[in-house]
């Protein structure tokens, strides 16, 4: 193909050149007016950021430079999701495992972990954290059905349980709490309980199972 052509006039004055194709140029003042400043060519096409001529290439969002038939919301290389989205890193939901779906109620439920106790008191509060874990809610068992007012932390760590009208959990072997954690494994920590008049209970605990002793 011809490549860098020139052209001259009298007086070696130059001439516009249009290149047609491979083998094929065009020697002339485009209609008389010539190429107009800026354009590549005679119909006043410009350069795109891939320097074609008259090209579709354009610069994106995230400074790139690519094909509009390439880009979802003007940002190139990515396509409609699964989720009917641009798949942007980020886009989506994250579920409490790390992974990444549509909606929320998507996700995959987290496990439900039972705190058990064994007490011949009864129980007026309580309080613990847990280990390696984040807690994404906690009720039901004895707490919920002795009407406690279950609190969790702003960490999501750590869980408060007591009673606004000075209901008591009864003495027994129940399921204290049930807690939604990211890790079943986890185990409490930082027991506190409280009997009558918020004396402290004393008790043994073996990770999920708390016994109350004298």
């Amino acid at each position: 193909c011809i490549t860098n052509p020139i052209a001259t006039g009298s007086g070696g004055i130059s001439l516009d050149i249009t290149l047609n194709d491979c083998l094929s140029i065009a020697i002339g003042e485009c209609g008389g007016n010539g190429i107009p400043d800026g354009a590549c060519d005679c119909e006043g096409n410009v350069e795109d950021c891939l320097g074609e001529c008259g090209g579709d290439a354009v610069i994106d969002d995230n400074g790139e430079c690519c094909y509009s038939d390439d880009m979802c919301d003007n940002m190139c290389f990515y396509e409609i999701d699964e989720c009917g989205e641009c798949n942007v890193p980020g886009t989506g939901y994250q579920c409490w495992d790390g992974s990444l779906v549509c909606e929320e109620n998507d996700c995959p439920n987290a496990p439900i972990v039972p705190i058990y106790f064994s007490s011949p008191y009864n129980i007026y509060g309580f309080q613990f954290g847990v280990d390696n874990a984040t807690i994404l809610s906690a009720s039901g068992g004895a707490a919920e059905d002795a009407g406690f007012l279950i609190q969790l932390s702003s960490s999501s760590t750590f869980v408060l349980g007591f009673s606004l009208e000075g209901t008591s959990i009864p003495a027994g072997d129940e399921i204290l709490i049930e807690l939604e954690l990211d890790n079943e494994d986890a185990c409490i920590t930082d027991l506190v309980l409280t009997g009558p008049a918020g004396t402290a209970l004393n008790y043994t605990l073996d990770c999920q199972s708390i016994t109350v002793i004298d």
